[in-house]
């Protein structure tokens, strides 16, 4: 029965969710989205420690979107989609939606497209997200 309600209020805030986005000041932000130098495992993970932050900021591809200070407003996600056959796939937040005490984050994997060759070499998307919320993450 928890579920179910738990449900139907992510429903009705999804649904709602045009009347929370700002377009001057959105949620989130695609920092860098690449077909290949991300895990063999698919996972999500925030980064919480100051020293992550510091990696990012080494990033030729990152530093000028990253500032130190972000750490007290923002968090930075990696999505990672793991091992995949071809450069065709992705992962990247398709959606967000602030409740009061909760951001929540749908998170799309895009597949292949059918014409797509598969070439026999292993590839690891992954995406680079900033957000701008310090409330706690939940991925939907």
């Amino acid at each position: 029965m928890k579920k179910s309600v738990s449900l139907l209020v992510l429903v009705v805030l999804w649904a709602c969710s045009s009347s929370h986005s700002n377009k001057t000041n959105p949620l989130f932000e695609i920092l860098t989205q690449e077909a290949t130098g991300g895990a063999p495992m698919e996972f999500y993970e925030i980064l919480t420690e100051e020293n992550e932050i510091k990696m990012l900021l080494k990033d030729p591809k990152l530093k000028k979107k990253v500032r130190a200070n972000d750490m007290e407003t923002c968090n930075y996600i990696i999505l990672n989609l793991g091992e995949q056959p071809s450069d065709a796939y992705s992962i990247t937040i398709d959606n967000a939606v602030e409740a009061r005490d909760t951001l929540f984050l749908k998170v799309k994997k895009n597949a292949v497209l059918p014409q797509k060759e598969f070439t026999g070499t292993s590839y690891y998307p992954f995406t680079v997200v900033k957000v701008a919320s310090k409330k706690p993450i939940k991925f939907l």
